[in-house]
């Protein structure tokens, strides 16, 4: 469920992310730089970024998950050493809760130059972040398709929680949460079912 991945010091970044996604069938990247968020998705072992591929640098990284059904690998800076760990599941799916969480953007609009991405942002402070999305036409909420609901945020990030229970008390707690996968909500007016 938890467990230390070695590292080397002076990783090629691309290339040790791009063995982990294969070895752990990981599908999306979200990495913390200092200066931006970077969104990344793996098509046949190639890793594709949403940014110029400089600003992911070990120099500027804080964290960075790679994520997937199956497992995500986390690798983080401590102190100026570099840490990863792989996180999986348990065998049991009732040792899990997964929470969709809504991700930033109410304005969007396909990158131009990074095929297969869509460009955030939200309300007036439009901080941009370029997610490896593509949007369907119903789910544009670019003020075309469905302009009678400008704070749809379509983008999610489905975060699975890993919990354990305290042998003393029998209490449930979160020992993990790992990363599963990120896509769209399609648009809702009216009523449900």
């Amino acid at each position: 469920m938890l467990q230390t991945i070695a590292i080397e010091p002076t990783i090629n970044l691309i290339l040790w992310l791009q063995t982990q996604a294969q070895a752990y069938q990981c599908q999306w990247m979200l990495a913390h730089s200092l200066d931006c968020v970077i969104w990344g998705k793996f098509d046949d072992g190639v890793l594709h970024l949403g940014c110029e591929p400089q600003k992911l640098s070990l120099e500027t990284l804080q964290q960075c998950r790679i994520f997937g059904p199956k497992a995500e690998v986390l690798l983080w800076n401590n102190g100026g050493s570099w840490h990863a760990a792989l996180i999986t599941d348990p065998s049991d799916p009732q040792e899990y809760i997964d929470e969709p969480q809504i991700l930033w953007g109410t304005k969007g609009e396909p990158s131009t130059i990074f095929k297969g991405f869509t460009t955030l942002t939200d309300g007036i402070q439009a901080m941009p972040h370029t997610l490896p999305l593509v949007f369907e036409p119903k789910q544009r909420f670019f003020g075309k398709v469905a302009p009678q609901d400008p704070d749809h945020r379509p983008a999610r990030l489905v975060v699975r929680h890993i919990l354990d229970f305290d042998s003393r008390t029998g209490a449930a707690y979160v020992r993990a949460s790992r990363l599963v996968e990120l896509f769209a909500e399609e648009v809702y007016h009216g009523e449900r079912a």
